[in-house]
């Protein structure tokens, strides 16, 4: 969530230190927990990504909703000063932080929550907004799940075979669907080893057709199971009748995941 806010200064303090701001503002704010600066903002400066260092100008760790909710409602009285809410900074591109601004470092309430909850929050699922109370339906993660991966050189296959996948009822698909594209070369992030599951099951550009384009279409399906599950049961619903005999794909593979 981005919120804004004026800078704190005191009427005759134009050019007040960013130490001065600090104090101010946890003055006004009157938080149960703490507002951080200088070095101990740190944390807050850089992201998953690695692409940018932002200096905040303070590090705010809540205790809970409430403290929450005090920095939001001072951001509604101000223009120039940004808030932002940071989980565990699995950010890539910046997000979560905020130069020169308010950090609110969501881990602190932790102790405070639901743990699956928190890890739901944490891990970015709070990047639209500062949750402080919801509703999350959860369900037990499966022991194990099988992973395959079809390319096509065509994009109407491709979409014809993910709308049949996505329409069919609970049960009768998989548990998971998802299609990508990459590029149809050998370069290392965009190109054929982006399709790879792992290292035993690579893509085999070999089976790619003369007539494919400049980019390939994947779709990625995976089925959950558990332990005590029968090979059987597990082959059953793995089953690609609509695709046998099909030549718009290049190459799949599947595998198992704890």
């Amino acid at each position: 969530m981005i919120a804004y806010m004026e800078r704190i200064l005191q009427d005759t303090d134009g050019e007040s230190k960013p130490d001065d701001d600090v104090s101010s503002l946890s003055k006004i704010l009157d938080l149960q927990g703490s507002i951080e600066s200088g070095g101990s903002t740190s944390v807050a400066s850089k992201d998953f990504g690695g692409l940018y260092t932002s200096e905040p100008l303070a590090l705010i760790k809540p205790t809970g909703a409430d403290d929450i909710a005090r920095v939001v409602k001072a951001a509604s009285r101000a223009l120039h000063m940004t808030v932002a809410a940071r989980g565990n900074g699995h950010s890539v591109n910046g997000q979560a932080m905020n130069d020169g601004g308010l950090v609110i470092d969501m881990r602190s309430t932790e102790e405070n929550h639901f743990q699956l909850l928190t890890i739901d929050v944490l891990g970015g699922l709070g990047q639209f907004g500062i949750i402080t109370r919801a509703r999350v339906k959860l369900q037990t993660a499966p022991d194990m799940v099988r992973y395959i991966r079809v390319v096509y050189s065509e994009f109407e296959a491709f979409t014809r075979d993910a709308e049949f996948l996505v329409s069919r009822k609970d049960g009768e698909s998989f548990d998971y669907v998802e299609g990508f594209v990459f590029s149809n070369n050998d370069d290392p992030v965009n190109g054929w080893p982006s399709a790879s599951l792992d290292p035993d099951h690579g893509f085999n550009p070999a089976l790619i057709p003369p007539t494919a384009g400049p980019v390939l279409y994947c779709l990625e399906v995976a089925f959950h199971y558990s332990n005590s599950d029968q090979l059987s049961t597990v082959d059953t619903p793995v089953q690609f009748e609509r695709f046998n005999g099909s030549d718009q794909f290049t190459n799949s593979g599947s595998t198992g995941l704890d």
